[in-house]
């Protein structure tokens, strides 16, 4: 498992938008684009950890198809595996 600051993380408006709070501890800034764009950013990077729990616990239930549905051509199990390989640091 990746080492990352655990969540929840929130949103701060200040100076600059920062993204990634916790227990006062900055996990990550936003400052590229314009100020609509550094708060969605801001709120985007704030809910890493509850995607990455979220990708976790519906891998491990079954809830992404090992193949498309026959339109697609990408398969969303193996997405989600490949993406948290990504995550954790683990060599593909």
């Amino acid at each position: 498992m990746s080492q990352h600051t655990p969540g929840p993380w929130r949103v701060e408006f200040g100076q600059d938008i920062l993204a990634g709070v916790r227990e006062n501890r900055l996990v990550a800034e936003c400052h590229a684009g314009h100020a609509t764009e550094r708060g969605a950013n801001a709120r985007l990077i704030a809910k890493a950890p509850e995607m990455y729990r979220l990708i976790k616990l519906s891998l491990q239930a079954g809830r992404f198809p090992e193949m498309g549905d026959g339109c697609e051509q990408w398969k969303p199990a193996e997405v989600a595996r490949a993406l948290l390989r990504e995550i954790e640091g683990v060599e593909v």
